[in-house]
């Protein structure tokens, strides 16, 4: 019961933040074989985090404004894995629905910018992770990542990005695991990178999960706490790193109104989390959360080059998560 509803929570911790092109794969959680049944994890969330002032609006020479901006976001994922003798597979696949709602108050942006930069976006990806556990100690892992998104009338077709990572993992007590890799990924209006990554997990004590994790564009830090070491309430807190890259309408047009070349919105965010969540069975969880933003800002990228920004101030939010497995 324990050690499933710590899985849950490893799977369902990387919704809140973010980061992702946040995935709901956790490499370090620990390694559980298929159960009876088809072995897929089905989890829904909802959020909202309300609107708050801009500030640092780079298309008003740095002003605060009136304009405000708040986001609704819905996001499913499924996620199954499978073992062949010593290797272990995730296949991951999530769509992200995101309502960014602006309202244009004192016109901060271009004419015309907020209508077509700023309503619906979607995101939908596939997130695969293979790991071959030569001994229990030392293991290899090989991922891989495909994404697209938009933002309002932007092209899905066109704002494709992939991540590839390879590296090695090492657990040289029961109850600890890291690794180390180098991970590769595009962006939508930029060329590819090539950087390092690395994270850990770690249960010092039966009722206590702490860890590192990532993914495409992300990197959070999480603490878990069983509250009665029975697996019925599970408390976390969490704080990461997201980035996420919507493409946007051809039709943009920048404050002198010429079209841009190849837009797009990036949208960075720092965000802390704390959450509940209840297991009723081994199957089925229900999580709450409140949100806090930290750092929120939107790049409109023009090619290669950012081409205006404006920041958010710190806003609260909340949230409902729902999971159950097959």
């Amino acid at each position: 019961m324990k050690k499933t509803s710590l899985k849950l929570l490893c799977t369902l911790g990387a919704f809140t933040l973010g980061a992702a092109s946040a995935s709901a794969v956790d490499m370090l959680a620990p390694l559980e074989g298929p159960i009876d049944g088809i072995n897929l994890d089905f989890t829904q969330d909802v959020s909202h985090i309300f609107a708050n002032d801009l500030k640092d609006v780079s298309f008003t020479s740095g002003s605060n404004t009136e304009d405000d901006i708040g986001v609704t976001r819905a996001k499913t994922t499924l996620t199954h894995r499978s073992e062949l003798y010593a290797a272990t597979f995730d296949v991951e696949g999530y769509y992200e629905f995101s309502r960014y709602q602006y309202d244009d108050k004192s016109t901060a942006l271009p004419a015309g910018t907020s209508d077509k930069l700023f309503d619906n976006a979607h995101r939908v990806g596939l997130d695969l992770i293979g790991r071959y556990h030569f001994d229990e100690c030392f293991g290899a892992y090989a991922r891989m990542i495909g994404e697209m998104a938009a933002v309002n009338d932007g092209s899905m077709g066109q704002g494709g990005r992939f991540m590839g990572e390879i590296g090695a993992s090492f657990s040289p007590i029961p109850d600890f695991s890291a690794y180390i890799g180098v991970l590769w990924t595009t962006f939508i209006s930029a060329d590819s990178r090539v950087r390092p990554v690395a994270g850990f997990y770690w249960r010092p004590i039966d009722a206590l999960d702490i860890g590192v994790r990532h993914s495409m564009s992300d990197i959070t830090g999480h603490v878990a706490w069983d509250v009665w070491v029975d697996g019925l309430l599970v408390l976390d807190f969490s704080v990461g790193y997201n980035l996420r890259q919507y493409r946007a309408s051809d039709d943009l047009r920048n404050s002198l109104g010429a079209l841009y070349d190849k837009p797009a919105l990036y949208h960075q965010s720092v965000l802390w989390t704390l959450g509940a969540t209840h297991n009723f069975s081994e199957s089925f969880f229900l999580r709450g959360f409140v949100l806090l933003t930290t750092y929120d800002k939107y790049w409109i990228v023009n090619g290669d080059k950012g081409r205006g920004s404006f920041k958010s101030k710190t806003s609260f939010g909340l949230g409902v998560q729902g999971g159950i497995r097959l």
